[in-house]
């Protein structure tokens, strides 16, 4: 990922997933705040574990939009699986897949209340880290 990407990555979801960084409860005028950030990481998140881009308009209809395609999935425990990377070969713990998965889900809250804080992030990958 380009440094301009990390950079813009707030502009980026402001202009492709609006309905998301505007839930942050400011009436729908896209400013950015913490939770914006936890929102965006929650993104970074769900490429690490897919292997895919947030946005690739080269893949096929429906799957455009990571955010968009990958939510039905992190629903469920069970289903998981289906958007983690193969070329991962298995060398995680499907528990700690389901964690991670489910911190991305959390973090992508279209709430933003709902979403936590990047401390307690930091403390949920730090638990994740540990339990390896």
């Amino acid at each position: 990922m380009e440094i301009n990407n990390v950079v813009g990555m707030n502009y980026l979801w402001m202009n492709h997933s609006v309905r998301e960084i505007n839930a942050d409860g400011d009436g729908g005028a896209g400013h950015l705040t913490a939770k914006s950030d936890v929102y965006s990481f929650g993104v970074v998140l769900l490429e690490m574990l897919s292997g895919r881009r947030a946005l690739d308009k080269n893949r096929p209809s429906g799957e455009h939009n990571l955010v968009e395609w990958a939510r039905p999935y992190l629903t469920s425990k069970r289903r998981v699986f289906h958007i983690l990377d193969a070329r991962l070969g298995g060398q995680y713990s499907l528990a700690g897949a389901q964690k991670t998965a489910a911190l991305a889900m959390r973090c992508l809250s279209g709430d933003a209340r709902a979403r936590p804080g990047m401390a307690e992030v930091v403390t949920a990958l730090e638990q994740l880290q540990d339990a390896k």
